[in-house]
């Protein structure tokens, strides 16, 4: 007499996802201003410039131009609010 399969071909197939955190080298604008919110830099890949970086100085929402010792208040386009390759470049200490 035959054993009865007592594994599901379900859990063939079916596999636990990893615990591990996937690292995303870009992300949304959400995304990025939470990173803002915790002290840091973004950039999007498309300024290709990382001397050119949004920041949060004195509660508000500023932009570093390459080459200018002064910020500026973020005038954020819908480009850059529909952008999805902003990346995190460094703190903002």
């Amino acid at each position: 007499m035959q054993e009865p399969n007592t594994t599901s071909p379900v859990a063939e197939v079916i596999r636990p996802l990893s615990t591990s955190p996937t690292v995303s080298p870009t992300m949304d604008f959400p995304k990025a201003i939470e990173q803002l919110i915790t002290g840091k830099q973004i950039t999007k890949e498309e300024w290709n410039n990382k001397d050119e970086y949004g920041l949060m100085k004195d509660g508000w929402l500023m932009i570093h131009h390459a080459g200018k010792t002064e910020n500026n208040i973020w005038k954020v386009s819908e480009a850059d609010m529909t952008g999805t390759d902003w990346v995190a470049i460094q703190d903002n200490n």
